[in-house]
């Protein structure tokens, strides 16, 4: 639900950021001129060759330090910190602390820059002050004592996973751990620090060893272009990340740690999560077939259709663990969603069975209202009435509309507009409910699939209610006109708080497929060049060029020990190093979903 827990969060954060502004200020330096010769530069130094036009030599450095490092397999082997009053200084003495490193070693590692803009200071006594005085993924830190210094660069503190790790509440964790960042200073200065400091760099590094210097921030590279061809490539990115994360049984790795070269299939590994990846990959074949993603969506389905509880047996078919009493919608839901968009894309009837086995049992779910139980005791063959989850009931709806297109259904339109019903109007009726909206991106993707089976006198009431939502929506996004973004230019397109509170990936994703439905609704009902249909449209360009940027591509990988496994997925925030298959299916398919738009 947003609302409460929204205000509540912006309100915390909002203090605190402005408790800590005042004393982590810190005045930059003019940006270089030519940031990507200085890399070329210190490749021809090391190799004692002809040194190419450095533009930025006589740039004042302010005597603040230039890191150079040598990333090799996602580490730093290697580094030289160098300072001078001029760039030019500080560059070649950053350079001469990488002499004598292995030449194998420096012809297969990737050079970084870490051009030091500014410092500001930070404090090792208010806690607080020192939890949220650095903002993530944008600010090293660093300390002196005794007249020695070290540094801590964004990379190095994104590698060890220093962000979003002090708890400022229940369920809500954000900042620097301030006791693990002061132990981490001390370990590097072996004393107390006499004074800490956060401070900002100017980034650029190798796209290849050697190669092509690009600018860096947040531990990535800039996207691609916003265009068609992007879009589609990096939807085909995404499926393809899918499914070479597919083992032979038709399993996903759940998630991928990219630091470690580490798969996570896991005990809590998700079934509708499982199911929303094979949604997506059913989607691209209906853009792109591919035999090969076809025989992974087979396996994967047949994982699926393996997954089935001892007391949901016959005619009604539902997904969860074989030896759980008890099963929830969603999986069974999405299972539906998956086998439909297969079935759409590939016109292969070899699941139907399965498909009109889940369609009874969620149509067995729904109550008179429209809404649906949540949970099921498989064992004892009966509805839980009470307990209300997140997403399953949109789910619900949203797998009964993709099934009317191949299976036109009386029984399945009465139940879809019933639900739908109840999704924008019943449950939001009480005073409350005309202050907030709850998590209805699979509501509004709902109204869309099933459109044409939906009675013509209820499609305005649903379409006026997703034009709200996506009003609600457009609220939280992060534009390039408000303060934030044009302190930090990354974080546009994004839904967020705060520079306090990274943005994740995935609600970025969900939220803009939903409002890729919320422009198609708004184009059926002929508003062509009204704000109905140009305001989501703006936020789904915008939001799909923020994902694009956040693709992993190799060129931008220089953090990640195996950068090929990683390739084509979204990690879950800048700052949380690991890919979720969920994140993936919401980033790659609202991708694909607004390849339409351009």
């Amino acid at each position: 639900m947003i609302g409460r827990l929204g205000g509540a969060v912006t309100l915390v954060v909002g203090l605190a950021a402005a408790a800590t502004f005042a004393w982590v200020r810190m005045p930059l330096s003019t940006p270089l001129a030519a940031p990507t010769q200085s890399l070329p530069y210190v490749r021809a130094s090391l190799a004692h060759a002809s040194l190419p036009t450095l533009d930025d030599e006589s740039t004042d450095q302010r005597g603040l330090p230039v890191i150079v490092s040598l990333f090799d397999h996602g580490a730093p082997v290697a580094r030289g910190i160098g300072h001078g009053a001029t760039f030019g200084e500080a560059l070649r003495a950053a350079a001469e602390g990488l002499r004598g490193v292995d030449a194998a070693l420096l012809a297969r590692g990737r050079l970084k820059l870490d051009r030091v803009e500014g410092e500001g200071a930070l404090s090792t006594t208010v806690a607080p002050l020192l939890a949220l005085g650095v903002v993530p993924a944008r600010d090293g830190v660093g300390a002196e004592a005794g007249g020695r210094e070290v540094y801590f660069t964004v990379d190095d503190l994104l590698r060890r996973g220093a962000w979003d790790a002090y708890t400022l509440a229940p369920d809500l964790s954000l900042g620097m751990d301030p006791g693990r960042t002061l132990r981490m200073l001390e370990a590097a200065l072996e004393h107390r620090p006499a004074r800490a400091f956060r401070f900002r760099a100017e980034e650029v590094v190798e796209a290849v060893p050697g190669g092509t210097a690009l600018s860096a921030e947040c531990g990535r590279t800039p996207g691609p272009e916003l265009t068609r061809e992007h879009l589609l490539a990096a939807a085909e990115a995404g499926g393809r990340y899918l499914l070479s994360h597919l083992d032979d049984a038709g399993q996903f790795d759940y998630e991928y740690y990219t630091v470690e070269d580490e798969r996570v299939g896991g005990q809590d590994y998700s079934l509708p999560r499982h199911a929303g990846a094979v949604s997506f990959l059913a989607a691209l074949d209906a853009h792109t077939p591919d035999p090969a993603r076809e025989a992974g969506m087979r396996r994967a389905l047949d994982y699926l259709v393996r997954q089935r509880p001892h007391g949901c047996d016959g005619e009604r078919i539902c997904v969860g663990s074989p030896d759980a009493p008890v099963v929830d919608l969603g999986s069974s839901a999405l299972s539906l969603v998956a086998a439909a968009e297969y079935e759409r894309a590939t016109s292969d009837a070899r699941y139907e069975p399965f498909v009109q086995g889940l369609v009874a049992f969620v149509l067995s779910m729904q109550k008179p209202n429209g809404e649906f139980c949540h949970l099921f005791d498989a064992e004892r063959r009966r509805r839980d009435e009470e307990t209300q989850l997140l997403y399953y009931s949109g789910e619900a709806a949203y797998g009964l509309a993709l099934t009317l297109a191949k299976h036109p259904d009386g029984r399945v339109e009465a139940a879809l507009d019933r639900s739908l019903g109840y999704l924008t109007n019943t449950q939001y009726d009480h005073l409350a409910g005309q202050f907030y909206v709850g998590e209805d991106h699979w509501t509004c993707m709902a109204v869309d699939a099933g459109w044409e089976h939906l009675p013509a006198a209820h499609r305005v009431r649903y379409a006026s209610f997703c034009a709200a939502f996506g009003r609600f929506m457009r609220k939280e996004q992060l534009r390039a006109d408000e303060p934030l973004v044009r302190a930090q230019p990354q974080l546009a397109g994004a839904f967020g708080l705060s520079a306090a509170v990274t943005p994740h990936n995935t609600p970025v994703g969900s939220r803009t497929e939903s409002m890729v439905s919320v422009w198609r609704i708004a184009k059926r009902l002929h508003v062509d060049g009204e704000v109905e249909v140009r305001d989501p449209k703006a936020q789904v360009l915008a939001a799909v060029d923020y994902l694009l940027a956040h693709q992993i591509r190799d060129e931008g990988a220089y953090l990640m020990t195996a950068p090929a496994s990683a390739e084509g997925g979204f990690l879950v925030s800048d700052t949380e190093r690991y890919i979720r298959i969920d994140v993936v299916q919401h980033a790659a398919s609202a991708i694909l979903r607004s390849v339409e738009m351009l």
